[in-house]
């Protein structure tokens, strides 16, 4: 498979500046749980626990509102970054000048999206709160509105593409390359499970912690670099 051939090839070339340009996800997870919000950690990722919502405050909800729209914000302007990374490869442009004007340019756009995504995660989150099936169903549902934007980043990145088109491009992308998302799928599925394993494995709170860094570290960067270099499949040319 070229794009996993590409995206090794490309972690072995920029591994230290990849690393570098992931620390922000460390942050970006650390402070909704540092803020005092309702949340917790599971598998590396921080979520709000719905049942705790009606016992929060004003003020506890404004405080949560902003760490999560800092939280998101840094995310998208990281993600960005990497991708900007692996288009000054290919453009052999200046990295400095592209994150300078990627994060006015993109990053904005990016975080609008991921509120919207969050916004109806949320909403989809307490539909299904006191359903019995809620813990199948929930993450099916999380599953079918967020997979249309999964190639979102790179569409607007690589290709300057503005939001509507960026986000026809990325469904367009899932079906004409379904064994290489299906790839995705599975090797995000298996890293994340082995690091759940670890989890119980390790005592608390190291776990969760330990599980934060290396999904922020080591599986999201490969994951960013996998799924760009499986769009950039459109171009044959592309190195």
């Amino acid at each position: 498979m070229k794009a996993l051939q590409d995206t090794i090839s490309f972690i072995k070339e920029k591994y230290v500046l990849l690393l570098l340009f992931s620390i922000p996800f460390i942050l970006a997870f650390l402070i909704p749980i540092f803020a005092s919000t309702p949340t917790y950690l599971s598998m590396g990722a921080v979520f709000i626990r719905t049942g705790s919502i009606p016992d929060i405050n004003y003020f506890d909800m404004a405080i949560t509102l902003f760490a999560y729209l800092i939280s998101l914000f840094i995310i998208a302007d990281t993600i960005v970054n990497i991708n900007i990374i692996i288009k000054t490869r290919r453009t052999r442009t200046k990295i400095t000048q592209e994150i300078l004007g990627g994060m006015g340019k993109y990053a904005v756009n990016l975080f609008l999206i991921y509120v919207f995504l969050s916004l109806l995660i949320f909403t989809l989150q307490l539909l299904t709160y006191l359903l019995p099936a809620q813990s199948i169903l929930f993450p099916i549902l999380v599953f079918a509105v967020t997979m249309p934007f999964l190639f979102f980043p790179p569409a607007m990145v690589i290709d300057d593409l503005k939001v509507w088109k960026a986000i026809n491009t990325s469904i367009n992308i899932l079906f004409k390359r379904p064994m290489e998302v299906t790839a995705w799928l599975l090797i995000g599925f298996f890293f994340l499970l082995l690091s759940e394993i670890v989890l119980f494995i390790l005592p608390y709170p190291f776990g969760p912690y330990f599980v934060l860094f290396f999904n922020s570290l080591i599986l999201l960067p490969f994951l960013i670099v996998f799924q760009t270099n499986i769009y950039m499949e459109k171009y044959p040319l592309a190195k």
